[in-house]
């Protein structure tokens, strides 16, 4: 793989990239028809190797998939991706899962996102990204109208992020899945997000599982369902504050549950569901 050798830039070697890793980067160069997704998980590429794949990936029609899962990737390698996303007419799906991509790079790939239109899936599981990044991304998802899923799970999304990603729900018709397991949300970003579902018309699937919402949050969520008849699944397990409150729990499953709900969401159905609830307290 001399070839790839010679276009790293000035001061960066191939010598630290498997051999795997360069083979795969030669078949992207090569367009192979028969390499349609890149799955590398744990087998560090770093930044001069994302910056060989996203050189590679400008000229290729037939990838539609990236998993780069915990391969070293930085701010330097995450901005040459960003560049490649930005007018890719291919790449459907990137899993960025356990990379240190920062608010820097997390707000790169948010800029690729309000002008890329291919994009349906993006994960962004600890990349170390606080709600700066998350904010930047909420953003351009309010113009955005292709990425159907967008996973934060296990980031300092906050209070402040949650708040951004509710604005943009209130607007955004898209996005079906919206994931934020153990990602600081609390109960103030609770109550943000369950207003948004109120209006909101196309998530279908929201994970704020171990999140520390106590109970106000629950109960808002709860309310909430009575105006969304869209949302088939909300976890909520895994937050301590809710052991003494099963009951609403529950019941929320229940409503979710319902199979008329779900042809509703899924277009199957002509009749929208019954989505009143009563409201139950602890005595």
């Amino acid at each position: 793989c001399k070839d790839l050798q010679t276009s790293l830039i000035s001061g960066m070697s191939a010598e630290d990239l498997s051999s795997d890793v360069l083979e795969t980067v030669k078949r992207v160069q090569e367009n192979d028809p028969l390499l349609w997704s890149i799955s590398l998980k744990y087998e560090n590429i770093y930044d001069h190797g994302a910056r060989l794949f996203a050189e590679a990936l400008k000229g290729n029609t037939h990838v539609e998939k990236v998993v780069f899962w915990g391969v070293a990737i930085k701010v330097a390698g995450i901005a040459a991706l960003a560049d490649t996303i930005r007018l890719s007419t291919k790449l459907v799906s990137l899993e960025l899962f356990n990379n240190a991509l920062l608010d820097e790079g997390v707000t790169l790939l948010a800029g690729a996102l309000k002008s890329n239109t291919t994009l349906e899936r993006l994960n962004l599981e600890r990349t170390q990204c606080t709600s700066a990044g998350v904010i930047a991304v909420a953003k351009a998802l309010e113009t955005n109208e292709k990425l159907l899923s967008l996973c934060l799970n296990v980031n300092n999304v906050g209070v402040e992020g949650s708040r951004a990603l509710a604005d943009m729900l209130r607007v955004n018709t898209t996005l079906t899945t919206l994931s934020l397991w153990e990602s600081q949300v609390m109960t103030q970003g609770a109550l943000y997000l369950a207003d948004a579902l109120k209006s909101n018309v196309g998530l279908k699937t929201l994970n704020v599982r171990e999140n520390g919402i106590a109970d106000e949050g629950l109960t808002a969520f709860m309310e909430a369902i009575k105006f969304n008849v869209t949302i088939t699944e909300l976890r909520l397990e895994d937050n301590p504050q809710f052991g003494d409150y099963p009951p609403l729990l529950e019941q929320i499953k229940t409503v979710l549950a319902d199979p008329v709900r779900a042809a509703w969401a899924s277009g199957e159905a002509d009749t929208k569901p019954a989505c009143e609830i009563p409201l139950e307290h602890r005595d």
